[in-house]
């Protein structure tokens, strides 16, 4: 059965790193983009994706370890002001009769 995949997100927080810093998860760099939402829908279609981090263009999955690791706290550098958005997915079923989605272990009969 096809399938749908939809993401929630929490509003972008800047000028924010993680309490565990590069020990908070597994960091994937995907490169640059144009903006954290092009970095927020790239974590969004990875199976392995907590947040999206975007720095200086570069947008940054993030995997985190734990909740607590993965806290924002405010950055004091200077250099640069990271961006933050979490991302929360869940995968809903496509009926093939109606075209209509059901979440999944869902029936629409």
């Amino acid at each position: 059965m096809p399938q749908n995949l939809k993401c929630t997100e929490t509003v972008a927080e800047e000028g924010v790193t993680l309490k565990g810093g590069m020990a908070a998860g597994n960091f994937t760099d995907v490169g640059t983009v144009e903006s954290l939402d092009s970095c927020t829908r790239l974590c969004c279609v990875s199976e392995r994706c907590d947040l999206a981090m975007l720095i200086k263009g570069r947008c940054f999955l993030v995997k985190c370890f734990s909740k607590d690791l993965c806290k924002t706290i405010k950055t004091e550098t200077k250099n640069y002001r990271p961006s933050i958005t979490f991302v929360q997915r869940w995968v809903t079923n496509v009926t093939e009769d109606s075209g209509m989605y059901a979440p999944e272990g869902f029936s629409l009969s």
